[in-house]
């Protein structure tokens, strides 16, 4: 043996005091080279497999939660990108009547600039200064002057703006930029400068003058500018100041509305020429979230909310309170709604996915142990402690298994740069101490006794089967805890625990533990059956197979487990994939979708019905229409036997039959028409029969008789949002009827591009083809949905990989004793083939409870876990995307493992055959 026992040390002789001791280096090398000698024979395969499998599992353990915060995290900017300025800004505001001494100065603005930037700083990010800046602007006034580029009989009002920061947001075209001070007491001339779009549609020049009202003041154009960059924010807080913007009021004429650049120096001459409390006062900070990660962005929205930025506005030295206002906490609170039921969803994938690899880690160690059994069994015969053993195993699991970690950390981190994750650090503080401490607990419980070899199968005693009862209903209940724990917490990265996001799992371990114990109740009917006929093989398989030894418990619980993720993984896919189909139907209303501002010809109606692959067609008009408060209806008129055969081309289903018949007959006309409505607006409008009033005032008495689909892409003629959607029969309208103006195209194999080409002949400005696939690729890349089921595909072939390995150690923990009984049966004289059969008669039956158990995780995952994953942010819909069990999915799987069970067993059969006697000889 290689090595002695502690008991041994101690009644050794004592060591020569005089001896120098050796240095740290050198007893470390002694100590590693100790391990790794331990770690020869038989065992050093296994534990090469064991370091492999640990790197593996913490390359996943590590990666997962990093690239879901990665991809949450480039979710974020591709929104801050595509967001507004504005929206990534903190401004504030205040009434000239509310300072004390009602005079505005420049170092007055500044003072308050920096009282706000240092509560401002206190509670969110604030990019550098010289983005900030502040300014006065005074109330619109109407002056005289009209340009050639004013329609007779539009005003023109102007206000007068003071702002920092002018240099920096301007280019200078002609002329100077604003500047001196003001000359003359009674009638001031101010300098100022104004785009030149405002000088355009005001024609103004350099040197031109514009006196306001009552000759107060007088500017004098001293330049010509334009934006720097007119989607910042200086130049859309107040969009006037860019360019003119025309006013159409509801009562009176209309107007155009512009601003114009004043220097420092005329904040006194404002604030003596206005009434203060018309003159507002205004500051504008920039807020650094491009360095953000996506759970700083979500953990940064409560102090955008109204109550902090009113707390960061009062500036008690000065008595003064500024109203603060950002639209970052609209725009991070829109995505954190979509983040966090994408993190949830995530997050499930990712502990479900380390759990299923600690499961393997500790698998790989039960091999290690089983390994290195009779080694430990002659240690522990010769008096060493179960102590002693299990320092021994920590020693040697540390030498073989410390490389394995430091690669598969390495690995994980280098193939996820960017931002860490909490829950990466909690998954590989778990799988690190699966792989250092199992195989130690492992070998302590295989040695509990002196015996130099026992038997796994031996019969358990009354206080182990009561530890085994309590043990396995503490599991149940915390795998239930886990579950309440999920369904009734709230969502988001934040708000889930390392408990709850393992309910995948947690839904395995009752499966799992009813397997195991109705296993051998389900085999005895079998072996009773085996024993009454003449064979020997089916018998004494079965007879082994009934024996459920303790080493089995384990890999039955991994390999429910890994099914239950396979399960949950596929599900979810499939669910979102649904969800991403049928939403692009309810975007569209069909396959593709035709509008023009005006109507369709019928020979431009023809040209769409002969695109190749076109089906059915549909004409139809729209129009608007009320009922009552409910205002913003849109109203669809077609002939009903059209819609109703288009409907049917389609996954959409069909038409009721009262809707697809329904003509204008005197007999029909006096009862209500009958209509299909969106789902949402059916119920508001109920089943009874109710007036619709259309938009040229005639009112049509309806009922709805079925649904139809929201139809978004055939846009509504009125601005303001929908109230949803309903089809009218076009003969029910006694009054103008709409113009065609819209062409649904149902069909299979559409050619869009040919649909496209044919539109764009036409030279038809504002036309447009809607495509349903192009609205579906649309929702498959949008950046988080797609980088998240991306993530699931990748967990879902992880998990079907795991099953692999699982079936792989589990059929290597048996294969001792497989080998065995296969060498004893070839010496009584059984063939070749009756031995494959033995052994497959011996294995299949575990297999199948295993199978049998992950396909019954997969049935009970869908109504537990499945109500708490939020999968509409998926597909962009508002109403809710169900999780559904994937029999194809779960067939695939299972047959695959069954098939690589069937060639592992035959394998096996095939070399155990080779060499009967010397493994007969040697006990394996």
């Amino acid at each position: 043996m290689t090595g002695t026992s502690g008991r041994h040390e101690a009644v050794g002789p004592a060591r020569d005091s005089t001896r120098p001791r050796p240095s740290l280096v050198i007893r470390l090398r002694m100590r590693v080279t100790g391990g790794w000698h331990r770690l020869e024979g038989s065992a050093s395969s296994a534990a090469i497999g064991f370091c492999v499998l640990a790197c593996a599992c913490l390359v996943v353990a590590v990666a997962g939660p990093r690239s879901g915060e990665a991809l949450r995290t480039r979710a974020l900017e591709q929104v801050l990108a595509a967001a507004p300025a504005l929206d990534k800004a903190v401004y504030g505001t205040l009434s000239g009547s509310d300072l004390p001494n009602q005079q505005v100065s420049s170092g007055q603005l500044q003072f308050t600039a920096a009282s706000l930037r240092a509560n401002l700083a206190k509670i969110v990010p604030l990019t550098k200064e010289r983005s900030d800046w502040a300014g006065l602007q005074s109330p619109f006034v109407v002056f005289g002057d009209q340009s050639p580029a004013v329609a007779p009989g539009v005003g023109t009002e102007l206000e007068v703006v003071y702002r920092t920061n002018l240099s920096q947001n301007a280019r200078l075209l002609t002329g100077s930029l604003p500047g001196g001070q003001p000359v003359g007491q009674k009638h001031p001339i101010v300098e100022a400068a104004v785009t030149a779009t405002t000088a355009h549609r005001y024609d103004l020049r350099v040197g031109s003058r514009v006196t306001l009202p009552g000759g107060a003041i007088t500017l004098r154009v001293s330049g010509i500018i334009e934006p720097d960059s007119a989607s910042a924010p200086f130049w859309q807080l107040d969009p006037v100041v860019a360019k003119p913007v025309l006013v159409t009021p509801s009562q009176g004429a209309p107007y155009w509305q512009a601003g114009a650049f004043v220097p420092a120096s005329a904040l006194s001459v404002l604030s003596s020429r206005f009434n203060p409390a018309n003159l507002q006062l205004s500051w504008l900070f920039g807020l650094r979230l491009s360095g953000l990660t996506a759970s700083q962005a979500v953990a940064l929205i409560p102090h955008l909310q109204p109550l902090p930025l009113a707390v960061a506005g009062q500036l008690n030295e000065s008595g003064v309170d500024v109203s603060m206002f950002s639209g970052a906490g609209a725009l991070l609170d829109s995505f954190s709604n979509t983040d966090a039921a994408i993190a949830r969803v995530l997050d499930l994938m990712s502990v479900s996915l380390a759990v299923v690899g600690a499961a393997l880690v500790l698998l790989a160690a039960w091999l290690v142990a089983e390994r290195r059994r009779e080694d430990f069994a002659a240690l522990r015969a010769r008096g060493a402690s179960r102590r002693q053993l299990a320092m021994t195993a920590v020693w040697a699991t540390a030498v073989s298994a410390l490389p394995g970690v430091v690669a598969g950390v390495a690995a994980g981190l280098l193939l996820t740069p960017g931002p860490g994750a909490a829950l990466s650090w909690w998954l590989t503080g778990l799988t690190i101490a699966v792989a250092l401490a199992g195989p130690a607990l492992i070998t302590v419980r295989m040695h509990r006794g002196y015996a130099v070899l026992t038997r796994p199968d031996r019969p358990v005693g009354r206080m182990s089967a009561i530890r085994r009862l309590v043990l396995e209903t503490a599991l149940a209940l915390a795998a239930v805890g886990g579950l309440i724990t999920l369904r009734h917490q709230s969502t988001g990265p934040g708000s889930g625990d390392l408990y709850a996001s393992a309910a995948p799992v947690l839904v395995a371990v009752p499966v799992a533990i009813i397997v195991l114990r109705l296993y051998p109740l389900l085999v005895r009917p079998l072996l009773l059956i085996a024993s009454r006929r003449s064979g020997v093989i089916p018998f004494l398989g079965l007879a082994r197979a009934a024996r459920v030894s303790a080493t089995a418990v384990l890999p039955a619980f991994a390999m429910v487990l890994a099914l239950s993720l396979v399960s949950f993984a596929g599900m979810v896919r499939g669910a979102v994939t649904a969800g991403e189909v049928a939403q692009s139907w309810q975007d569209a209303g069909a396959d593709a979708v035709v509008t023009v501002p005006d109507a369709l010809s019928a020979a431009q109606q023809r040209t769409i019905a002969a695109v190749p692959g076109v089906q059915r067609t549909a004409a139809v008009g729209v129009t608007t229409a009320a009922r009552g408060s409910l205002r913003g209806i849109t109203a669809v008129v077609a002939d009903p036997a059209q819609y109703a055969a288009l409907l049917a081309a389609t996954p959409l289903g069909h038409a009721p039959a009262s809707f697809a018949h329904w003509h204008a007959s005197p007999a029909s006309r006096a009862g209500p028409v009958p209509v299909l409505a969106s789902a949402l607006l059916a119920d508001r409008l109920g089943r009874a029969p109710v007036v619709l009033e259309l938009q040229d005032y005639q009112q049509v008495r309806v009922y709805v008789g079925g649904l139809v689909p929201s139809m978004s892409a055939v846009g509504p003629i009125s601005s303001g949002p929908t109230a949803g959607y309903v089809v009218l029969p076009r003969s029910a309208v006694r009054g103008d009827v709409p113009q065609v103006s819209t062409m649904l195209v149902a069909g299979q194999r559409l050619d869009g591009r040919a649909l496209q080409e044919a539109v764009s002949r036409w030279h038809i400005a504002g036309s447009a083809v809607t495509l349903r696939s192009a609205l579906l690729t649309g929702l498959e890349r949008a950046p988080l949905q797609h980088g998240a089921y991306s993530q699931l595909a990748f967990g879902g072939d992880a998990a079907a990989a795991g099953c692999l390995l699982v079936l792989l150690l589990t059929l290597l923990l048996s294969a001792q004793s497989r080998q065995l009984t296969l060498t004893r049966a070839a010496t009584m004289g059984l063939s070749a083939a009756q031995a494959r059969w033995l052994a497959l008669v011996e294995a299949l039956p575990q297999i199948l409870s295993v199978i049998i158990g992950g396909l019954i995780c997969a049935l009970a995952l869908a109504p537990l876990v499945g109500p708490a994953l939020d999968l509409s942010v998926f597909t962009g819909s508002t109403t809710a995307v169900p999780v559904r069990v994937e029999p194809a999915w779960l067939t695939a799987t299972a047959i695959g493992l069954l098939v690589l069970a069937i060639a592992t067993l035959t394998g096996q059969t095939v070399l155990a055959s080779r060499g009967t006697a010397r493994s007969l000889r040697m006990d394996g």
